[in-house]
């Protein structure tokens, strides 16, 4: 019997499909923009700690990926400045607090890992500066974005946290987060939300 990714455990599918869409898109000819520095991810294998969290939207998939992938999009949603290219290896900085030093803006030195165009976005991911310890690190976030009646389903999938104080701190506040993020992500597709 053949089995499918949507067969698989929804964590498995998450990461076999963020590998698959990565190797798909430099077999097309992505540039890759610079390397992914795999090092700096704590966490690997079947078993990672993550976080979930989904969201449907009143809008089409193709204006929510829009709203992710772009740097007008990410203004129009969070409200910051940001850095992104849409290409494997391509930057995916989010700069929350701008007038900070290198470094201590925001999502620095996160990149996109994989992209399915319209439906999906993997990137790695880097936690608060007030978590010292472990802001060098990386874990990853995938965007999966799928039409349903009324729009779009946006899913969430936080993985890759370690397991000293430090992750644990931050998997807590991820876990509070992402629904919010999702929440903010919707009101600027739909001004009437809640």
């Amino acid at each position: 019997m053949n089995r499918t990714s949507s067969i698989v455990p929804k964590r498995r599918a998450v990461i076999a499909c963020t590998a698959c869409c990565a190797l798909l898109a430099l077999g097309m000819g992505v540039t890759r923009v610079s390397s992914i520095d795999t090092s700096l991810f704590v966490d690997a294998g079947p078993d990672v700690r993550t976080i979930e969290a989904d969201r449907i939207i009143n809008a089409p998939p193709e204006v929510v990926f829009e709203q992710l992938t772009t740097e007008q999009g990410v203004k129009a949603w969070l409200g910051v400045d940001s850095h992104v290219q849409l290409a494997i290896g391509g930057a995916y900085e989010l700069y929350f607090e701008p007038d900070r030093g290198r470094g201590f803006r925001g999502t620095e030195g996160s990149q996109v890992l994989s992209y399915a165009p319209g439906r999906m976005l993997s990137v790695s991911w880097n936690v608060p500066t007030s978590l010292a310890k472990v802001r060098g690190l990386r874990t990853w976030v995938t965007f999966i974005v799928e039409p349903v009646r009324t729009g779009s389903r946006v899913s969430v999938t936080h993985a890759g946290f370690g397991d000293t104080p430090g992750w644990t701190r931050a998997s807590e506040h991820y876990r509070t987060g992402w629904p919010t993020v999702l929440a903010t992500l919707k009101r600027s597709l739909e001004p009437t939300a809640d």
